[in-house]
């Protein structure tokens, strides 16, 4: 009698040792699930502060496409000025070339500039998207933890109501047979 009541808490004793173990293993597996979405997040952050915060002037091809077209833009202002020094032409016609030059140049540099508004804006969505689909990406991670430690509470709290009838019907039975026993004999 005593043996069975023994075998029945060694029995208990070692579900919940399972448990705890179950327990452990839930939480290693969200704080893995936590530092890929910390790593994936520190990703996104640094790619949208690289992309976001470029400036299109620190770009080679840009800085050679600007020095090349002030390059040519020298080039034809002075073939006009050689032009204008041997016909003799009036330099209202450089001043004009001049003129010419710099809103070639205004324009130039207005469309990088909306060009990197236009960048920069797509750099937002995406780190945007990014970053929702992270937030996805870690809150199911908790609801799938949470998930996983209700399932292993609830086996515990039914091998809980096992074990608690178990010893409440041998303890009955010990006295139940003690007191048949007194009155029998």
């Amino acid at each position: 009698m005593v043996g069975n009541f023994l075998n029945s808490v060694f029995d208990y004793i070692a579900k919940q040792n399972e448990r705890n173990n179950q327990h452990a293993m839930i939480e290693h597996e969200y704080d893995l699930r936590k530092k890929d979405y910390n790593r994936r997040l520190a990703e996104a952050e640094s790619l949208f502060d690289r992309n976001y915060y470029r400036n299109y002037m620190d770009d080679v091809e840009t800085r050679h496409l600007i020095d090349r077209t002030q390059q040519q833009l020298q080039e034809r202002t002075r073939a006009m000025y050689n032009s204008a020094v041997v016909t003799g032409d009036n330099t209202s016609s450089i001043g004009a070339m001049h003129r010419r030059n710099n809103a070639a140049m205004q324009q130039l540099d207005a469309g990088f500039g909306q060009s990197q508004q236009q960048q920069r804006k797509q750099v937002k969505e995406g780190y945007d998207n990014t970053k929702r689909t992270l937030m996805d990406y870690i809150r199911d991670a908790k609801n799938d933890r949470t998930k996983k430690h209700y399932a292993v509470n609830q086996s515990d709290y039914n091998d809980e109501l096992s074990f608690l009838r178990t010893i409440t019907n041998r303890i009955g039975s010990t006295i139940g047979s003690g007191v048949s026993q007194m009155l029998f004999t």
